[in-house]
């Protein structure tokens, strides 16, 4: 598999599409997540000037200037996680190909493959936590971002619920097949903090579409 970053979109996406372990869905999600912070290093940027009459006080130029900062750090932090995501999947499927022949051979792969998931799980709260990241920028940038992008706030709110219920799916599944105990606790919590940080993300898309609308006068 070669790094997310090193290739080119195209590429990446025919690895997507190719019948192999990875990357597949949670790495999707990691891309999502990144899609979400380049957005907000998009928005931040045109929130420092006058673009389209804007006019920024000094104060907001420094604050943006800092979130454009933590978005382009979010963006290498996402795809990092896409990665991360991805090599997981490929030792979950790797552990099911152990040989399991003799009695002490299943215990060896049962053992792998509970490491396996357990590992997937967290490559997958991973890529949810760094869409929360970016999901507290765009929050942000609905009040204090310039107008005449605030379509992109919105753009970026709906990649960052994608990762979110990319992240909130693949850790279930991996914690359905998790034969280890001691895993569901915390990995339940888990769930239940991306499920409502994507609530917050499908609001703030909302919020978006509303404060358009009520700007076109329709």
């Amino acid at each position: 598999m070669t790094s997310t970053g090193a290739q080119t979109i195209s590429r990446w996406l025919d690895e997507l599409g190719a019948a192999t372990p990875a990357p597949g869905g949670g790495a999707a999600g990691g891309i999502m997540a990144a899609l979400g912070a380049a957005l907000v290093g998009m928005v931040s940027g045109y929130s420092t000037g006058d673009a389209g009459g804007f006019e920024p006080s000094a104060e907001l130029v420094a604050r943006m200037s800092d979130v454009r900062a933590t978005a382009h750090a979010l963006v290498a932090q996402a795809i990092t996680a896409a990665d991360d995501d991805a090599r997981a999947s490929t030792g979950f499927a790797a552990a099911f190909r152990l040989p399991a022949h003799s009695s002490a051979e299943v215990r060896e792969r049962d053992a792998a493959i509970d490491a396996a998931t357990l590992a997937a799980a967290h490559a997958s709260v991973q890529v949810g936590e760094v869409a929360v990241a970016v999901l507290d920028l765009l929050e942000g940038l609905v009040a204090d971002g310039n107008p005449i992008v605030l379509a992109d706030v919105g753009v970026g709110a709906a990649a960052v619920g994608g990762a979110l219920r990319s992240a909130t799916v693949t850790t279930e599944v991996n914690l359905a097949a998790a034969a280890g105990a001691g895993h569901g606790a915390s990995l339940s919590a888990a769930v239940a903090s991306l499920d409502a940080a994507t609530g917050r993300a499908d609001a703030l898309v909302g919020a978006v579409r509303a404060a358009i609308t009520s700007s076109s006068g329709t």
